[in-house]
């Protein structure tokens, strides 16, 4: 009699079991599915752009979203502008910081299904990039426009805090593809002595970048494997870069640094100490600091 009694609790226990995990792989499939319907991946458009928008300066346009959620990611049509404003609040300029035709992201399933949202690897396809000032404090609206908003409320009570703690990132490659940059006034902001700066106004394309990132707060390294590109603003009409570059509160160093054009090529490593690649001025940084070739 109570062997039975074990014996149907036991049984009634793995059916339970069963059923319970029969039911979650089909809620867990069901929500995979209609995540690749249109309208759901427009509300996470609309969702991405308002979340970013609601906490940085910049604002995020995305033109639309496709894929195999949560497996990869397809963003199309992305634009990030910066407008600059006046003391009243009225616009002055408006600049578009960032423009892309389509962005991949390659996601980290395990983690996905544990609601944790990890890029393995991005891809960007012919990005323009925008690098100008803002003329009131001098800081590049590039940077302003992923600077953080300050909470209603802090701005309310006037305690604002500096919250300065940088994201950990992870990305095991980073791709762009027929890029170009533009650059507006940064004459000062890059030059490292009499001859090694950019022109007021500098334009580079069809720039290639495939990279390797490791940030976090205590140090960052980035293997770049190549970026390439070509500029009519140099006396040579291509580049090539390929290297390391590891940074910490101390220290930057650039590692296995090769350096080519179509007359030349130069391979070298170089340490800078007191540098902070965190803090403001990093060319003002890198000549006051101590060198090692």
């Amino acid at each position: 009699m109570i062997i039975n009694w074990i014996y149907n609790i036991w049984r009634f226990f793995w059916i339970g079991v069963f059923s319970i995990l029969m039911l979650l792989t089909f809620l867990m499939g069901l929500v995979l599915l209609l995540l690749q319907f249109d309208p759901v991946q427009e509300r996470i458009a609309d969702y991405a752009e308002r979340s970013f928008n609601e906490q940085f300066h910049g604002e995020l346009r995305i033109g639309s979203v496709s894929g195999t959620i949560p497996a990869s990611l397809r963003l199309e049509d992305i634009t990030l502008e910066y407008t600059i404003r006046d003391e009243q609040g009225e616009s002055v300029r408006t600049d578009t910081v960032v423009a892309a035709s389509s962005v991949d992201l390659s996601l980290d399933l395990y983690e996905s299904l544990f609601g944790r949202f990890t890029v393995t690897s991005l891809q960007i396809d012919s990005p323009n990039f925008l690098l100008q000032k803002d003329e009131r404090d001098g800081k590049l609206t590039f940077q302003k426009a992923f600077s953080r908003q300050v909470p209603r409320e802090q701005a309310e009570n006037g305690t604002i805090r500096d919250e300065r703690t940088l994201p950990s990132i992870d990305l095991r490659t980073l791709a762009i593809s027929n890029g170009s940059v533009r650059t507006v006034g940064l004459e000062e902001l890059t030059e490292l002595g009499d001859h090694i700066t950019l022109p007021s106004d500098f334009y580079a394309e069809d720039i290639t970048l495939r990279m390797g990132i490791e940030f976090s707060e205590q140090q960052q390294f980035f293997n770049i494997r190549e970026f390439s590109g070509r500029s009519d603003d140099f006396e040579f009409n291509s580049f090539t870069f390929r290297g390391q570059l590891y940074a910490d509160d101390q220290f930057l160093e650039l590692n296995r640094i090769t350096l080519q054009t179509p007359a030349s090529m130069i391979r070298f490593n170089l340490a800078f100490e007191g540098v902070n690649i965190k803090e403001p001025d990093i060319s003002g940084q890198m000549k006051k600091a101590s060198v090692q070739l």
